[in-house]
Formats: structure tokens, C-alpha cells, sequence
């Protein structure tokens, strides 16, 4: 609408199976589908100027006429760019309502179990992107907010509650399946459970549990990555997430990976902008635009102490699901 182009970036262009490596549709395959090509929009490299702002556009958004436009792509792979997470060992994890993880590599990794995706990332060359996504990481304590909160409770004073409860909830451990799953487990029957409740829980307890159960979904994602040959030496942490200092301390903790907080936690909005700046000539390259315009607050280590109680209490997330998981399947199949 900026432009009055139809166009799309190669990123999501992915969804048409589009060949990154030779710049095109697979032509073959959408004729055995039966999907004319010209149907399909342009697929452009994210940083190509596909246009400039219209008068229409100009007078609807206030906008100057002929601002060039960037096409720029997936909000998850722009984060990778505002995290400046462009070597291999650098994490992106990006947390809003769900969680998405994007660990880079110089080479292709593939799972033959399906659990984690991997794609070629195209604003450098041979470069890879494997990425896991969990389904309501941030919707579960947003859940728990809007059902049993106070009053105007915010996220802040949620934290501020969940501090009173030790490392580990007293036993409580949450699965943060309240939209079923997707990686590792790509189980839509999977549901959200507290597990180990007694009248010794409180608010506090149920609070850091979820916490806790977010962190363990990060960390089962995270092995299955290593198990494959990926490295993840640090986590680059950004979206709403990233602005709690007590989750960014549970994820170093459960994980043992330093979690690095950035200044900038609209990693995706800032890294559309460093791609926009290199497609504008203002930097040479992307990794040299990243490294100048992405700033780091500080560092969260992980704390040794608690190594032990929480990799106890993961052992039992992971098999709390393997448990349920028939149970999950047979209520499901009952309700629908």
C-alpha cells in the first residue's frame, strides 16, 4: 500500500516454497499443483528498495512522497539482525505472547525428527537459521493476569510477587501448553498443567512456576539444537520478555547460558531498520550496520547454586509431558 506494488520478501516467499539459492518459484512443483506462478506476488531480497511512497500514501499517512521503501521480511528473522545475533553461538530469543528461538550456524542443520525447522538465512550468504517456536510462553502468565490478577495488576507486579517464591515453586512446575505445542513437541492436543499443587502454594508459587515452565521450553528447545550440532553460548533475549530482570535470571539460571539484554528489546523493529540502512548504502554490509547500531545493557549470568534443583525439576517437565501425552490425545479426541 506504501508503494502500490504487490511484492513479498524471499522470507516469506518461503511459504510458496520459494528456491532462495536460485532467486525463483519452483516452477515445477506449482504446476503439479496447479498454482499459476503469476498468481504468486514478487519475491524480492530483503534489502531491495521496491519502491517509493505514493501521493495516496503520501496524504492517508502524513508520510513525505518518494521515501524509498525496504522490503525487509519476517518479524523473527529482522529480531536476528536487532540482536546483532549474526555468528554462531549467539542466540535470538524472542518472547512476547509465544517464544521464538533462532540460533544461527554457517552450515545447514537438519532434524530428522521434525522438532526444530531450519532455513537458509538470505541476508548473508551460507548462513543458516534453525528455529524453534513455543506456542503461549508470555499468553500463559498474560492467562493467569487477566483471570486471577488483582485490579490494573501489571507484569511488573507479578514479578514482584513471584521473587517471594524460592528457586524451583516449592514443587510446583507448570507445562506452558495452553495453545498445545509446537517445538520440540508439535502436539496441538497438548495442554497447560500445574503439577505437584498443595495447600502450601500460593499466588507467588503459581506465578514462578509459570516462569520457571517458560525457562524449561527454552532449555528443551536449546538441547535438541546442541543434540543436532548447533551452539548456544548465549541467549540474546528481546521482545516483551526481555524487559523482566527476575525471567531473565530464571532463563540463565535453567539454561546455564549467560542471557545478554539489549537496550533496544523491539529487536525486530530495530533490525528492520539496520536492514533498511544497508539497502540506503548508510552501511556496507549487515554485519557491519549491526554491530554499530545494536547496543547491549548488560549481562545476566547463571547462577551455579541452583544448577542441581532445576536441572531436577526440568528432568520432571520433560517427563510430566511424555506422561500426559496419551491423556492429552484421548480428551482431545473426547471433546471434538
Amino acid at each position: 500500500k506504501l508503494t502500490g506494488k504487490l511484492v513479498t520478501d524471499w522470507l516469506n516467499a518461503n511459504n510458496y516454497h520459494f528456491d532462495i539459492k536460485r532467486s525463483r518459484y519452483p516452477e515445477e512443483i506449482l504446476n503439479q499443483l496447479g498454482i499459476p506462478i503469476e498468481k504468486l506476488p514478487e519475491a524480492c531480497r530483503p534489502t531491495e528498495i521496491v519502491g517509493t511512497v505514493t501521493e495516496r500514501a503520501s496524504q492517508e499517512l502524513g508520510m513525505k512522497r518518494g521515501i524509498p521503501v525496504v522490503i525487509g521480511g519476517i518479524d523473527a528473522y529482522m529480531a536476528v539482525v536487532g540482536a546483532n545475533a549474526l555468528k554462531e553461538g549467539s542466540v535470538c530469543e524472542i518472547s512476547g505472547s509465544s517464544t521464538c528461538l533462532m540460533a544461527p550456524s554457517n552450515s545447514i542443520i537438519l532434524d530428522k525428527k521434525k522438532r526444530v525447522l531450519c532455513e537458509a538465512f538470505p541476508l548473508l550468504p551460507n548462513f543458516w537459521i534453525t528455529c524453534a517456536i513455543m506456542s503461549s510462553t508470555g499468553a500463559s502468565l498474560r492467562w493467569f493476569r487477566d483471570e486471577f490478577g488483582k485490579p490494573g495488576e501489571s507484569y511488573a507486579d507479578l514479578d514482584r510477587e513471584a521473587e517471594g517464591a524460592p528457586v524451583g515453586s516449592d514443587g510446583l512446575i507448570f507445562l506452558p501448553y495452553l495453545m498445545g505445542e509446537r517445538s520440540p513437541l508439535w502436539d496441538p492436543t497438548a495442554r497447560g498443567v500445574f503439577i505437584g499443587l498443595s495447600l502450601n502454594h500460593t499466588r507467588k508459587h503459581m506465578i514462578r512456576a509459570i516462569l520457571e515452565g517458560c525457562a524449561f521450553g527454552i532449555r528443551h528447545n536449546l538441547e535438541v539444537i546442541e543434540e543436532l550440532g548447533g551452539r548456544a553460548g548465549e541467549i540474546r533475549s528481546c521482545g516483551g520478555g526481555a524487559k523482566s530482570v527476575l525471567l531473565g535470571q530464571i532463563k540463565a539460571d535453567i539454561t546455564g547460558k549467560p542471557v545478554v539484554v539489549l537496550r533496544e528489546t523491539e529487536a525486530p523493529a530495530l533490525g528492520a531498520a539496520i536492514v533498511g540502512a544497508v539497502a540506503l548504502g548508510i552501511y556496507d554490509d549487515i554485519r557491519t550496520a549491526a554491530e554499530e547500531m545494536v547496543k547491549v545493557k548488560g549481562k545476566i549470568s547463571p547462577r551455579r547454586t541452583f544448577r542441581k534443583e532445576y536441572d531436577f525439576h526440568f528432568q520432571m517437565y520433560k517427563d510430566a509431558y511424555v506422561h500426559l501425552k496419551e491423556y492429552f490425545k484421548r480428551y482431545y479426541l473426547h471433546e471434538n
